[in-house]
C-alpha cells in the first residue's frame, strides 16, 4: 500500500493551506488560526488580549468574563489549494463573575486523487478535521480573569480505504489581567495534555506545549485598538504578530483592521448594523490569499456597534439637545450655564456605579466629558457644554448646516475600564461662527437673552485693526494743530495737556480722534454702508470688522468695527441696538467728572462727512427718547446693559467685556 504514503504527502499540502497551521514539528496551532471570526484574522492574529466574545472559545477563554449577554457566531473561510473552513462558536455571560461558551470548527481539502508508485489513480478522497471545545471562564478579582477550555480534534480522511478516524484530547489554560485602564494583558497556554497526535494516518507528530503572550492598548477610547502577541511553542521558534482596528471617529458603525503575521501583512473590515455584525478579512500566506467573512448575531441585550457592549438596561438615560446652535456664540455658554445638552442619568442597581458621559457636537468635534458615581436609584442631570477647537470651526459654512451631538455613557467596570453601554446621535442645526443670535434656548427649552453677546464681535484685539489706528495716527500728525491717538502716544509724547488724559478728556479730543478712524476707513479702506442683511430666522450673519474692514458692511457690522477700533485705542464704546427698527448706531464714553457723557455717529451714513454720521445719530436717538439731557442722566447697571423705552438696548463694551471676551475666532 505505498500508494497511501503518497496520498498522506498529498494531505501534508492540506494542512499548509492555513497561516501557521503546520509549524515546526507538527504543532496542529490551526484551529485558532482558522478561527470563527474575521475580526482576528483582520488585525493580524494578534487577539490573546483582545479577545471578548465567542471567539475567546479559541483565542483565549478569560475573555468570555468580558463578554455581555449572549452570542452566536459562524464564519467561512476560503483557503488556498482549493481548501475551505467553517466554524461555529457561542458565548454566554451567565452571571458577573461566571460565562462559558463553545465552538466547533472544520477543515476540508477534497478531491485528492490517491495514486500508487507508478502514477497511476487508484481513488479520491478528502482530508478532514474536526474540531470541538468547551470553554468557562471565572472572574478572580476586579481586574483577573481566568478561563480553561476542554478540546476535542478528529481526525480522518473519508474515501481513502485503510484509514480509520483518530482523535485526541487536549486543554488550554488563559488568563486576561487590566493594569490600567487602557491596557489590557493576556496569556494562554495550549495543548495541556496528549503531547503528540496522528494527524495523518500512520504518521504521528509532536504536539509540544504552546505559550501566548499578548498586550492591547486603547490609544483612543473606542476608536484606536493596538494589539501585539508573542507566539512560543516549546521547542520552537518564537513568532510574533501585530494588529490594529480603528473605527472612524469612535462611531461605531465600520471598523477597519491591519496586522502582519509572520512578515505576511492582513486587512479587515467590520460592519455593525444592528443583527448580525459582518466581518471581513483578507489574509496573506505563502500559497496565497486567504478569505474569511463570519456574521455574529447578539441575543438577550440590546446590539451594539463594532467592540461596544451592549446598553446596560440598570443605567437608565434621558437626554436632551439644543436644536439650534449658533457654534460662533458656543464660547460665551459656559458662564451663562447654557447646555447644550443635558443627559439625565438613573442608577436602577443595588449598588453603585460610576460613569463618563462625554457629550461631542459633529462636525465641528467640539467635546465636553464628565465622570459621576451613582448611588443605587440616584438621579442626577448633567449638564455639558461642549468647547469648539477654532481650527475645526471654519467648516460651518452653510446657514443652517446639519450636524449632530453625539452623546456616549460608559461604564467604569469592574477592571477600571470605561466600557460603553450607550451612544446616541441627535440631529442639530449649526449656525456658522459669524451667525448672531440675539437670544437661545437651551438643551431644556430655557430661553436665555444673548443680546450682550454682540460684543464678541468687537474684536478690539485683532492685529489688522492696529494698521487703522497708525494710519489714523500718522493722518493726525499732519493736522495743524496735530491730533494725537490716545492708544499711540502718551501725556508725555501725545502732544495733549496733562489735564485732557490725566482728568477731563474734553469733547473735541475724542471727537477729532474718532473722525480720524472713521476718515481712514473710508477714504484709504473704501469702507462704505451697505443694508443686505443676511438674517435666519432670529439670527443675523455679522461679519468680523476685519471682513468688514476690505468690504461693504450694514449698520450692525460697521457698529461692531468702529467699536473694535475705539476700544483698540483706550476709547469705551458704546452700541446701540434698535430692534424695532433693525438698526444699530455706535458712540463713546466722554468722562466728564461724576457723569460720563456719550456721543454717537450712525453707521447708516458711512461715507458722507463725519458731521452728518453726527447729525443722523442725534435724529435716530431724539425719535427714541434718548435725547441729551436724557443721555447726560444715563446710568449703566453693573451688567453693561441698559433697556430704555421702546426696546432701545444700549451695550457699554467696557463693562461687558468683563464676562464676554473677544471672538476667539478671528484667524
Amino acid at each position: 500500500m505505498k500508494w497511501v504514503w503518497r496520498a498522506g504527502a498529498v494531505c501534508l499540502v492540506y494542512v499548509n493551506v492555513c497561516p501557521s497551521v503546520v509549524r515546526a514539528g507538527g504543532v496542529p496551532g490551526y484551529e485558532r488560526e482558522v478561527g470563527v471570526s474575521a475580526r482576528p484574522a483582520g488585525m493580524g492574529g494578534a487577539h490573546v488580549a483582545v479577545a471578548r466574545d465567542e471567539s475567546s472559545v479559541l483565542w483565549n477563554a478569560a475573555g468570555l468574563t468580558r463578554h455581555d449577554g449572549f452570542s452566536f457566531g459562524a464564519m467561512h473561510a476560503m483557503l488556498s489549494e482549493g481548501a475551505s473552513a467553517e466554524g461555529f462558536a457561542f458565548a454566554h455571560r451567565a452571571t458577573d463573575t461566571f460565562a462559558y461558551g463553545g465552538a466547533v470548527q472544520r477543515l476540508c481539502l477534497g478531491d485528492i486523487v490517491a495514486r500508487d508508485m507508478t502514477g497511476a489513480p487508484r481513488e479520491t478522497f478528502a482530508v478532514e478535521t474536526t474540531m470541538s471545545r468547551l470553554a468557562g471562564a471565572v472572574r478572580i478579582v476586579p481586574r483577573l480573569r481566568v478561563g480553561g477550555v476542554l478540546g476535542m480534534w478528529h481526525f480522518s480522511e473519508p474515501g481513502l480505504s485503510g484509514t480509520v478516524p483518530r482523535a485526541r484530547v487536549s486543554g488550554d489554560l488563559g488568563m486576561v489581567y487590566f493594569p490600567q485602564r487602557s491596557v489590557t494583558l493576556g496569556f494562554t497556554a495550549s495543548h495541556l495534555g496528549a503531547s503528540s497526535a496522528e494527524r495523518i494516518s500512520g504518521v504521528r507528530y509532536e504536539v509540544p506545549v504552546r505559550l501566548v503572550f499578548g498586550v492591547a492598548a486603547r490609544i483612543i477610547p473606542d476608536s484606536l485598538l493596538f494589539a501585539a502577541d508573542v507566539d512560543y511553542a516549546v521547542g520552537q521558534a518564537v513568532q510574533a504578530r501585530v494588529g490594529a482596528e480603528w473605527v472612524p471617529w469612535g462611531a461605531g458603525f465600520v471598523a477597519l483592521r491591519a496586522g502582519v503575521d509572520q512578515g505576511m501583512p492582513s486587512f479587515g473590515i467590520g460592519f455593525r448594523p444592528v443583527n448580525p455584525h459582518i466581518d471581513y478579512a483578507l489574509q496573506s500566506t505563502d500559497l496565497g490569499p486567504v478569505h474569511r467573512v463570519s456574521l455574529r448575531w447578539r441575543f438577550g441585550t440590546s446590539a451594539s456597534p463594532a467592540g461596544v457592549p451592549s446598553t446596560d438596561a440598570r443605567i437608565k438615560t434621558a437626554v436632551n439637545v439644543m436644536k439650534e446652535i449658533p457654534i460662533g456664540m458656543c464660547h460665551l455658554f459656559a458662564s451663562r450655564k447654557i447646555p447644550v445638552a443635558s443627559v439625565e442619568l438613573e442608577n436602577q442597581a443595588e449598588t453603585p456605579v460610576t460613569l463618563v458621559v462625554e457629550v461631542a457636537l459633529e462636525p465641528s468635534a467640539g467635546r465636553a466629558t464628565r465622570s459621576v458615581t451613582l448611588a443605587a436609584a440616584e438621579r442626577v442631570t448633567l449638564p455639558f457644554t461642549p468647547v469648539v477647537p477654532v481650527h475645526t470651526l471654519r467648516s460651518v459654512r452653510a446657514m443652517p448646516t446639519p450636524g449632530s451631538v453625539v452623546c456616549t455613557v460608559r461604564q467604569v467596570g469592574g477592571e477600571g475600564i470605561p466600557e460603553l453601554i450607550r451612544r446616541d446621535s441627535f440631529p442639530v442645526s449649526l449656525y456658522p461662527y459669524d451667525q448672531f443670535s440675539p437670544y437661545v434656548r437651551d438643551a431644556d427649552g430655557v430661553r436665555h437673552e444673548l443680546l450682550e453677546g454682540l460684543v464678541s464681535w468687537v474684536t478690539f484685539n485683532d492685529r489688522v485693526l492696529q494698521k487703522v489706528v497708525s494710519r489714523a495716527a500718522e493722518r493726525g500728525s499732519r493736522l495743524s494743530p496735530p491730533v494725537r491717538m490716545f492708544g499711540v502716544q502718551s501725556a508725555d509724547t501725545g502732544g495733549l495737556g496733562g489735564d485732557s488724559l490725566n482728568g477731563v478728556r474734553r469733547d473735541r479730543d475724542y471727537r477729532e480722534q474718532v473722525r480720524l478712524i472713521y476718515e481712514v476707513l473710508r477714504d484709504e479702506y473704501g469702507v462704505t454702508y451697505l443694508n443686505q442683511p443676511v438674517v435666519y430666522r432670529n439670527s443675523q450673519r455679522i461679519k468680523l470688522p476685519r471682513e468688514t474692514l476690505h468690504t461693504k458692511g450694514n449698520c450692525i457690522e460697521l457698529a461692531v468695527l468702529l467699536a473694535a477700533v475705539l476700544e483698540s485705542v483706550e476709547i469705551d464704546p458704546v452700541v446701540v441696538v434698535l430692534p424695532e427698527e433693525e438698526h444699530a448706531i455706535v458712540g463713546w464714553r466722554v468722562p466728564d467728572g461724576l457723569r460720563d457723557r456719550y456721543l454717537f455717529v450712525d453707521p447708516a451714513m458711512f461715507g458722507a462727512p463725519f458731521e452728518t454720521l453726527l447729525a443722523q445719530a442725534e435724529y435716530v436717538l431724539q425719535r427714541h427718547a434718548l435725547s441729551p439731557d436724557e443721555r447726560r442722566e444715563l446710568r449703566f447697571p453693573p451688567d453693561g446693559v441698559y433697556r430704555g423705552e421702546r426696546s432701545v438696548v444700549i451695550l457699554d463694551v467696557r463693562r461687558i467685556r468683563r464676562r464676554v471676551s473677544p471672538s476667539p475666532f478671528v484667524k
